[in-house]
């Protein structure tokens, strides 16, 4: 019996020494040696990594494909221990008005994933070397379309009539997709 239990603790402290912390759920993950770490709130923050050549588009059919893609110039994205946090400012072409969003979650490694959540609405984040995807579901956005509309005026008039029909759609189902490389 008491062999039985040495051969136990020792696979049990064997199984506990040889974990992957890339694939531990609450780790921070793969692909965020680069990351800043975020500032707390209240703190001053110091200069941190925006990611500019971002895009943000949203599921449309064919026909307005062309309307459908918006570039974002303001994206931040930071780890806070096993948290990582992203955020934007979508575009005023699609929503009518600034409106900043905030996620933060944690890395999933059963789905090679980082769920993030906030009052926003939720982002599912697929990273891959320095590119990453976040597939993003938003709760309680309100869409400006007589602000869209404002926003397009100044376009040809197919590309204003296309970014209204893709802002309309939007608000009615606000889901999209951000796209962007880590420098």
């Amino acid at each position: 019996m008491l062999s039985l239990r040495v051969v136990v603790l020792a696979l049990v402290g064997a199984t506990v020494g040889c974990s992957d912390p890339v694939a531990d759920e609450g780790s921070p993950g793969p692909h965020t040696a680069s990351l800043p770490v975020c500032v707390p709130d209240g703190e001053e923050e110091p200069p941190h990594m925006d990611i500019a050549g971002a895009v943000y588009s949203v599921p449309v059919p064919a026909a307005l494909e062309p309307y459908a893609a918006y570039p974002i110039g303001d994206v931040s994205l930071c780890q806070s221990g096993d948290t990582i946090e992203l955020g934007y400012s979508l575009p005023k072409l699609l929503v009518g008005k600034n409106t900043r969003v905030s996620f933060a979650g944690t890395y999933l490694a059963a789905e090679g994933t980082y769920e993030l959540s906030s009052e926003d609405g939720t982002a599912s984040c697929e990273p891959s070397d320095t590119s990453w995807t976040c597939f993003e579901t938003f709760t309680g956005l309100e869409v400006d379309l007589e602000r869209v509309a404002d926003e397009a005026a100044e376009l040809p008039a197919a590309e204003a009539a296309g970014r209204v029909e893709v802002a309309e759609r939007f608000g009615g189902d606000p889901i999209g997709i951000l796209d962007f490389d880590l420098p």
